[in-house]
């Protein structure tokens, strides 16, 4: 079986104010056989990360149905977590409601930003979301020193599982401040109030500084995770220190391993793609493993995906 890339799928083109550059982070939600729906983050001309989605045909993702006309969450209030960017991460069904846990971000002062995770509700079957709260439902903690983000949660036996990112420290490098982050793990009975107590499920590595958007897997009674990695340096442009895709097991789904830094997709490489792939969601429907992905610019050249396929 191999990574099998299908092309890319969608960017902004910029005609509405609050849509105006990025798709990042695409999160895949199948609607029906059919049908999916994917959720992405988008920037206002502010740079202000709002969340909207878009509908694909699920035999052709890169034949988009429709596009949603309006954001699905609103900014959070001033001084609040989530005042200056809203970011999905994962979507989860809750008997008749939908659950999106995404990232919050706050403009920092010595430091770029500030980020927390936060959980807002749907009951309109994933149009509109409303929060649980104005704060988050983690944030940083004795476990987590600088900042938490991007969860990826299942819910299984009764037991809500997360893994999310933990920033251990920032560092001043060519004169900028550059965070280094891992992957923590949480659990929860409701999926709103989580213990965590600094369990590490993915650290870094000689070769890793920062861990992206982890995406979990469970099959055949293995926790897959996939992930994107980079250096700490030069990750921006240098497609030696950017984003790559990794994958990590793990029998407990709690402490994992590392088993392939970088995930191999077999098809010519774009030039949106060229530099960096970063933010994998990767997700079964009618049988198949759809891997989503962001290329260059963190998203601001959108995203496609590739299928697991027999070679």
């Amino acid at each position: 079986m191999a990574w099998i890339k299908k092309g890319f799928i969608y960017k902004p083109d910029s005609k509405f104010s609050w849509c105006f550059s990025h798709a990042q982070v695409p999160f895949g939600f199948p609607l029906n056989q059919e049908s999916i729906r994917i959720y992405f983050a988008t920037r206002d001309i502010l740079n202000r990360s709002v969340i909207s989605f878009i509908e694909v045909d699920s035999e052709n993702l890169s034949n988009i149905k429709y596009v949603h006309n309006q954001p699905c969450l609103k900014l959070g209030e001033l001084g609040t977590h989530d005042e200056s960017g809203v970011m999905p991460s994962c979507f989860v069904v809750n008997g008749n409601d939908i659950f999106l846990y995404y990232t919050g971000w706050n403009i920092g002062g010595n430091v770029s930003y500030r980020t927390s995770i936060g959980l807002a509700i749907s009951t309109d079957g994933g149009i509109t979301f409303k929060k649980i709260s104005d704060g988050p439902i983690l944030d940083r903690s004795i476990y987590d020193p600088c900042f938490s983000c991007q969860p990826f949660v299942l819910k299984y036996e009764g037991i809500w599982k997360m893994w999310y990112l933990s920033c251990l420290k920032w560092q001043i490098i060519d004169n900028y401040p550059e965070p280094f982050y891992n992957v923590k793990y949480a659990e929860s009975s409701d999926g709103i109030d989580w213990i965590r107590k600094g369990k590490i499920s993915l650290d870094l590595d000689v070769d890793i500084d920062a861990i992206g958007n982890p995406t979990i897997i469970y099959d055949n009674e293995i926790y897959s995770m996939y992930f994107s990695h980079r250096k700490a340096t030069n990750y921006r442009n240098n497609p030696k220190n950017s984003y790559k895709i990794g994958l990590a097991e793990s029998k407990s789904g709690i402490e994992f391993v590392y088993v392939d830094k970088n995930v191999q997709m077999k098809g010519k490489i774009e030039q949106w793609e060229s530099i960096m792939n970063a933010y994998p969601h990767v997700f079964k429907h009618n049988g198949k493993y759809i891997m989503l992905y962001n290329g260059n610019g963190f998203g601001q050249s959108g995203f496609g995906y590739s299928i697991l396929e027999n070679e």
